[in-house]
């Protein structure tokens, strides 16, 4: 819901419906034409995530950050990790197998960003092995059924529990009367083809129903790596003559989704497949080997509702049934004397679980608005297996299951204290069957000294338990698991200031101090032997400044720098962290609206790493820019987007870890998209 700033109406201009549940466009029920100027110049948004109730931003005990449906059309973004790139101080990559990113200044190579609490509609979506927060095409959910993503920025344990370490990210989806009937289709010059299909409908008792599937498949291409001598291993043993990995990347992917709404209540689907084969050796695994292959199954089965018990009291809650599946094949050469030469190596994964929420919000106390909730997730099924194939018996099979139990229970209050002052206080206790219990709280105090301004003081903590993943995985001699692990730490401090600037700009400023105690990060504990350990501590200060603006002409201006430093316990800077980082997102109707142009120009400061070999390598400083032209009414409802990504083909890259066999992953080079969408 958004909170509307300023009362005129007027006609203006937008691109009509997208309707590409295919490509990264949303569709839209609505011509611009008749929307509000104030939905078009608007700068702050009400937003849910931050305390479980609607709020203004400028009130949210943090600092929330909102990428609305309008961004996500203009800009052309096809995945969640292409959205949060948008935002200051993010920092994203990929490995070539999945998409991953961390925040000021901290992103290590090759995890799983369970530092970050993924949801959907408010529902936690981290499966319970991993405890991954998918971003890219694994991602379950089709970006055109998205109506805006928050960003609740800070640790988030005091109301969401365990993951929050860095940030809650909350997918909200859009709503039947905001998804009509709709056709899409997309094309990329990396192999990209794309089809997609939704449509709604509303029946006479006032249900409404909403489907969309997405199909997808991308064809391989060449790509150059480079290693030092004696990594790159061929089928044969052999080592690399020329580093290419030769028509891989291929991908086919499924996504479907279907809800079912009547009196405040949903009933909702989600169901999502990629199968994979990456290009970069992960794991160890041997190079240019089309055996090489992942798949990933997400589904979520959802009931949700909410009720007004009295003028006073908000009930609010979902039950929900997961499953997830993990299927990784390993191609690998065992050489010398009685070595069975080339196999596969096969990783099997599967978790089944409940989870359900219930929480009240209560506003019947003068001052005060007060939230209190209690959580559960029950895992029937938690299996981790890795075995050998076709009779091979390299490494020591694995079967474990690792099935466990949270519950937790949290409250809240908001005190309007004085004139202009609010209190956040929150406090969360779990307890996990594995683990122990956690409690972490959260303060904040808000000052808002007019209308446009407000200057928050933030002090928050939270954790993340070791996973199933690091904690049981093991292979006998490659890699070891560690049930000793404890639970990851953070606690932080901020000071944020937001200052609205006229009716159409606001800037955002935020000073912040983070410590992490007990990291868990992949350590070699002899020569090929890998473990997850707990290790030093991190501590990083720095600070952001956002500038927004919103003009009634269409004219969308996005700019922010960030600038961090982050050190272990030592002093010494942490590896892969860059010390700033700039966005600049523009953009604007042209040819009296009959065209959309959009630009996105990153960069990221200069950072080093230390790979496996002891070399440490520098990743110097890339401008990367996108540029997106959209053309919304070609004829009738046909609307059509084209899309540049790396326009300057930058050859950059990005750390890898320990674990790939390259030190540097290629970003993907120039792309071309082409979109069309029919809405009917």
């Amino acid at each position: 819901m958004y909170q509307q700033r300023v009362g005129a109406k007027r006609s203006v201009s937008i691109i009509a419906g997208w309707l590409g549940l295919l490509f990264p466009v949303c569709v839209y029920s609505t011509n611009l034409l008749d929307l509000p100027l104030e939905s078009l110049v608007q700068i702050e948004y009400e937003v849910s995530s931050a305390s479980k109730f609607t709020q203004t931003s400028s009130r949210a005990p943090t600092t929330v950050q909102v990428i609305d449906a309008e961004a996500i059309r203009r800009h052309g973004w096809r995945t969640l990790g292409e959205m949060l790139s948008s935002l200051p101080g993010m920092l994203t990559g990929s490995d070539r197998g999945y998409d991953f990113f961390g925040v000021r200044g901290f992103q290590q190579s090759r995890e799983f960003n369970h530092r970050f609490l993924l949801a959907i509609d408010g529902q936690r979506i981290n499966d319970p092995i991993y405890e991954q927060a998918m971003i890219g095409d694994e991602f379950p959910l089709d970006v055109s059924l998205i109506e805006r993503v928050e960003y609740v920025d800070g640790p988030g344990s005091s109301i969401y529990g365990a993951n929050a370490i860095f940030g809650v990210i909350n997918v909200i989806t859009r709503r039947a009367d905001r998804v009509p009937g709709a056709a899409s289709l997309a094309l990329s010059s990396d192999g990209w083809r794309l089809g997609n299909g939704s449509v709604s409908t509303r029946f006479e008792n006032d249900s409404a129903l909403t489907l969309g599937v997405t199909l997808g498949d991308k064809a391989g291409r060449d790509v150059n790596y480079s290693a030092p001598p004696g990594y790159l291993l061929l089928s044969n043993g052999s080592t690399i003559t020329d580093g290419v990995a030769r028509g891989l990347d291929r991908t086919g992917m499924v996504r479907l989704f279907a809800r079912w709404e009547m009196d405040e209540t949903d009933l909702t689907l989600t169901h999502g497949t990629r199968r994979h084969h990456p290009s970069a050796p992960i794991y160890g695994a041997l190079f240019n080997d089309p055996a090489l292959y992942l798949e990933d199954t997400s589904s979520r089965l959802s009931l949700s509702g909410k009720r007004e018990l009295s003028e006073s009291v908000l009930f609010q809650g979902h039950l929900a049934y997961n499953r997830m599946s993990f299927t990784g094949d390993y191609p690998y050469f065992d050489p010398g004397p009685g070595g069975v030469g080339y196999y596969l190596n096969r990783d099997q994964t599967e978790a089944r679980w409940w989870s359900g929420e219930g929480y009240l919000v209560y506003s019947g106390l003068s001052d005060h608005k007060l939230v209190s909730g209690v959580e559960f997730q029950r895992e029937t099924v938690a299996r981790q297996q890795n075995m050998d194939l076709r009779g091979v018996n390299v490494n020591v099979p694995l079967d474990v299951a690792t099935a466990a139990n949270t519950q937790g229970v949290y409250v809240q209050d908001e005190w309007a204290f004085a004139p202009g002052w609010l209190a956040n206080l929150g406090l969360r206790y779990d307890r996990h069957s594995r683990h122990g219990g956690s409690a972490y709280p959260r303060l904040a105090l808000v000052w808002q000294p007019t209308e446009g301004s407000a200057l928050k003081l933030l002090v928050g903590s939270a954790y993340r338990n070791p996973s199933a993943y690091e904690a049981y995985y093991s292979t006998g001699a490659a890699w070891l698991a560690n049930p000793a692990l404890r639970s990851e730490a953070i606690h932080t401090l901020q000071l944020v200031g937001e200052q609205r600037i006229g009716e159409s700009s606001q800037l955002v400023a935020t000073l912040f101090q983070y410590h992490i105690s007990n990291l868990i990060s992949q350590v070699e504990v002899s020569p090929g032997v890998w473990q997850y350990q707990n290790g030093s501590s991190i501590v990083a200060r720095g600070g952001d400044l956002a500038l927004i603006h919103r003009s009634a002409s269409g004219l969308r201006l996005d700019a922010s720098l960030a600038m961090q430093n982050v050190v272990d316990h030592m002093g010494v800077r942490y590896d892969n962290s860059p010390s700033w980082s700039g966005r600049l997102n523009a953009s604007q109707p042209l040819a009296g609206e009959a065209l959309l142009l959009a630009g996105e120009f990153r960069l990221v400061g200069s950072r080093s790493f230390v790979w496996v070999d002891g070399v440490r390598r520098t990743l110097p400083v890339e401008p990367i820019l996108d540029l997106t032209l959209s053309a919304p009414h070609l004829a009738g409802g046909l609307s059509a987007q084209l899309r540049l990504t790396n326009v300057f083909n930058r050859h950059s890259f990005v750390a890898a870890s320990p674990m790939t066999m390259s030190p540097l992953t290629p970003v993907y080079g120039r792309t071309g998209w082409v979109s069309l969408n029919y809405a009917y």
